[in-house]
């Protein structure tokens, strides 16, 4: 009878249509004509990091100059292909795509340093990612689980898979006290059987997860939100929200399900009891007070004018950050920089980024191409074999004032001695690339 009840109840607060926004102002935006679709973003102390399609992490940096909020770009380094995904932790870059992980220091934010990397050849496009102690899980079509305990050596310890002929649509982590034990939970739907799931693991030993509970959600297709807040875990497939009590992640409990707008991302903050999410449609960022959870109210929202969808969210210092484009036609080059209204903002530096580039320079080390350029011009970046034909077509666009890092793509090619051409202020230089076999 009580779980009628809360069936029958209105429990996620859809709230007046956001046209206009409310609690929640612009602090900033930036955006990159010459950069490819954003699809992740991390932040540390005053710095973003943002991860493109085939364009490695663009590294940005926010001050304040006479109360404006101000966003540059100050650097990148190329961390990979296609969708790229990237998360800080304990000073700590982690970044990558669908067959490679790279971790850097930041000990100088501006200029991570690259620690190590793991480059088994996996399958899938990163969607989210989350750590678990000395492990970071990667969901993809699947969850690619890696041993971080040495940033410099990290390895790919397991591959959780769903089942034949599924997908994982997104995934979240919880642990004790909230749990009775550590667990993910990851949601995912089998076209073929029009069904949409939600499966909890016991992840006490992260290397080996063992399957504890599934429940069967219904056909919603793709799950494309997972979010957990102290003992409830809120799933959004399409169109539809449902909240299960995980104290027990071997016995998922639904306690409501309700009609949900569609969104990309969501960030969980549990001390401050706050939900932040980004819609695939509307151009609206939201704010949800988890005070009581079965009653995810409105706090605030963001309706932007010239985007439609806000895709990845982090937050720092009072600011929510977010990435912005319109869908469908996947032109997320956009970022906002966001304050509801009830969070405290942290200050910012005064003053401009003080590290500016002294002067140009290049160096290649072990198929990494490391430049840093004084000002804003077209640079364009190619590789040749010893005979003269064109291996890689690397990079071409303009770039701004900072420290980059360009993988040259010659790991899988042969041993032996690659030309690398670039063009910058309109002067070409050539540098030698020597490879071993597998490098």
């Amino acid at each position: 009878m009580i779980v009628l009840l809360l069936f029958s109840l209105n429990l996620y607060d859809k709230g007046p249509a956001p046209d206009t926004s409310w609690n929640m102002e612009l602090l900033a935006t930036w955006a990159d004509g010459d950069t490819d679709v954003i699809y992740d973003v991390a932040a540390y102390q005053n710095y973003i990091y943002l991860a493109h399609n085939r364009k490695g992490v663009t590294i940005l940096v926010m001050w304040d100059s006479s109360g404006t909020t101000v966003v540059r770009q100050v650097g990148r380094i190329d961390s990979g292909r296609v969708r790229s995904f990237v998360a800080v932790r304990d000073s700590l870059l982690y970044c990558g795509y669908n067959d490679l992980l790279k971790i850097y220091s930041l000990s100088d934010p501006a200029n991570p340093v690259f620690l190590g990397m793991d480059s088994t050849e996996n399958l899938g496009y990163p969607n989210n990612t989350a750590f678990y102690g000395d492990y970071f899980f990667v969901q993809t079509g699947c969850v690619f689980i890696y041993s971080v305990s040495d940033p410099t050596n990290p390895l790919l310890v397991n591959t959780l898979l769903a089942p034949p002929g599924g997908a994982i649509g997104s995934m979240a982590l919880q642990d004790t006290p909230y749990c009775n034990y550590p667990a993910l939970f990851v949601g995912y739907n089998i076209p073929a059987y029009n069904e949409t799931w939600i499966a909890s693991y016991n992840i006490a030993d992260p290397e080996n997860p063992s399957w504890v509970d599934e429940y069967l959600l219904g056909d919603y297709g793709m799950v494309d939100v997972v979010a957990a807040y102290q003992n409830y875990l809120y799933v959004f497939a399409w169109g539809r929200v449902f909240c299960f009590d995980i104290s027990d992640p071997g016995n998922l409990v639904l306690r409501w399900s309700d009609v949900s707008t569609n969104y990309w991302d969501a960030l969980v903050k549990q001390e401050a009891r706050k939900m932040y999410l980004g819609r695939y449609y509307s151009g609206t960022a939201e704010v949800r007070d988890l005070t009581d959870p079965d009653y995810p109210s409105y706090l605030g929202w963001y309706r932007a004018d010239s985007a439609s969808s806000f895709r990845a969210i982090t937050w720092q210092g009072g600011r929510t950050i977010v990435a912005a484009g319109t869908w469908p036609n996947f032109t997320w080059n956009d970022l906002y920089v966001l304050h509801y209204t009830g969070d405290t903002l942290e200050p910012l530096p005064a003053m401009p980024w003080p590290h500016e580039p002294k002067g140009f320079s290049a160096i290649v080390v072990k198929g990494y191409l490391r430049l840093r350029i004084p000002w804003k011009d077209y640079v364009s970046l190619k590789v040749f074999d010893p005979s003269g034909r064109l291996v890689e077509d690397v990079y071409s666009g303009y770039l701004g004032p900072g420290v980059y890092e360009f993988d040259l793509g010659l790991r899988d090619n042969p041993a032996g001695v690659y030309l690398v051409e670039f063009i910058w202020d309109g002067e070409k230089t050539t540098l030698k690339a020597f490879i071993k076999g597998g490098d």
